[in-house]
């Protein structure tokens, strides 16, 4: 992966995409959906450029986060300072992680609002906000299982989820498969 881990929205492919999704119209549902894979893959490329775990216990204790470990990562140093500004001694994992995520996604969709405002084949400025925060209400729980995961191992990229829609889609055509044209259940 080519990607500096960075919180720029410009040198961020992965984010970019949520910008697109936004330009092309998308609903809510499926912006936030484009927005969690994007803070997915962004944690798990995190993850495996500096020393996360490290970084996470240090935002906990209270010495907190020292120069030396954030020179440690160099691809990841915005991400290093983010959790460095988060850093709150005594917090658990999980809530730290929530933070941080919520941070990300939070920095993302400020830079996709910005550059968005008064552009053509973008929406008017109160339609951006309702949709971004709308985003930002539809990734909350997203965030949460995503922290959760994420601070049971913090040092194993964590996985996408399956995806849901498949199973869906299987089920419902195995439902109108048994569907008689006349109305009548087959057997």
């Amino acid at each position: 992966m080519a990607e500096n881990e960075c919180l720029s929205l410009a040198k961020t492919p992965r984010w970019f995409r949520v910008y697109s999704a936004v330009q092309r119209g998308e609903s809510a549902e499926q912006v936030a959906s484009t927005a969690f894979k994007a803070l997915h893959g962004t944690i798990k490329a995190v993850i495996k450029r500096i020393p996360f775990e490290k970084l996470l216990d240090a935002a906990r204790d209270k010495k907190g986060v020292t120069s030396e470990l954030i020179q440690q990562c160099r691809a990841g140093r915005d991400h290093a300072l983010l959790l460095k500004s988060l850093a709150e001694p005594g917090v658990g994992r999980e809530a730290l992680l929530e933070n941080y995520f919520s941070a990300v996604c939070d920095q993302y969709l400020g830079q996709i609002q910005a550059c968005a405002m008064g552009k053509p084949n973008m929406p008017k400025a109160q339609e951006l906000e309702r949709l971004l925060n709308h985003v930002r209400t539809d990734l909350v729980d997203k965030v949460h299982r995503l922290a959760e995961t994420v601070a049971g191992k913090p040092s194993a990229p964590p996985r996408l989820p399956p995806q849901r829609k498949a199973k869906e889609a299987a089920s419902s055509t195995a439902t109108l498969l048994n569907e008689s044209m006349l109305g009548v259940r087959s057997k």
